[in-house]
């Protein structure tokens, strides 16, 4: 009855790891240049999700606080992508992350990071009235 129940478990384990091996990955990837100014249009693409599933996009500030938010589903292909995601013209210089997020249980899927830099004078004019 040991034997028997080796060869079992042993049975169960070759059908793990074949499962495993056999599955395939998802290998997520957020693409967005690592630097910008105020005057770029880049364009945010995320490739490499689950078909037609829900996400969401997290906007981390230069302090590592989520300062926005935008709720998404991907497409067929597995992919999304935001034309024209450029830094607002309040946004302070700095390093901002990026971070999708499966909406089913809110686990990190893929992040990025890119680096704002250039001289942003809104706050010198509507602050401070310059």
């Amino acid at each position: 009855t040991a034997m028997r129940i080796r060869r079992f478990v042993a049975g169960l384990l070759a059908l793990l790891v074949i499962g495993v091996v056999a599955m395939p990955t998802l290998a997520a990837s957020l693409t967005y240049p690592s630097s910008v100014t105020y005057t770029d249009t880049p364009t945010l693409k995320v490739s490499g999700l689950k078909a037609s599933t829900a996400y969401i996009l997290v906007l981390y500030d230069r302090f590592e606080q989520p300062t926005a938010t935008f709720p998404f589903t991907s497409g067929a292909d597995g992919n999304f992508s935001i034309s024209r995601f450029s830094p607002d013209q309040t946004d302070m210089p700095g390093m901002y992350t990026f971070t999708v997020v499966s909406a089913a249980d809110f686990s990190t899927v893929t992040s990025a990071s890119a680096t704002l830099s250039g001289t942003n004078t809104w706050f010198l004019d509507k602050r401070l009235g310059s």
